[in-house]
């Protein structure tokens, strides 16, 4: 089972490297951004209606949200050295 987690994982990743470079190709060949934004809407709906469905289990969403919401959890470890090395004293 957790190597089609892992296969899991790798093919969303690659989904998703696959769609930017799709939607960047798209808009040098002269697509008009019209379309570009539906389309990205139509994914953002998509995603949202495949996530609240109840077509994932729970563990499944969890890791999705884990991986949107590095970002966050990047910053915040960047904050806590910061305060840490200020905390010391030192320069």
């Amino acid at each position: 089972m957790k190597k089609v987690a892992g296969l899991l994982l790798v093919l969303v990743v690659s989904v998703l490297v696959s769609v930017a470079v799709s939607f960047s190709l798209l808009l040098v060949a002269g697509v008009r951004p019209r379309i570009l934004g539906g389309l990205a809407l139509a994914a953002v709906l998509g995603t949202t209606l495949l996530l609240t469905s109840g077509a994932l289990k729970d563990y499944q969403v969890a890791r999705f949200t884990t991986y949107l919401g590095q970002d966050q959890a990047v910053s915040s470890d960047l904050e806590g050295a910061a305060l840490e090395v200020m905390s010391r004293g030192e320069t």
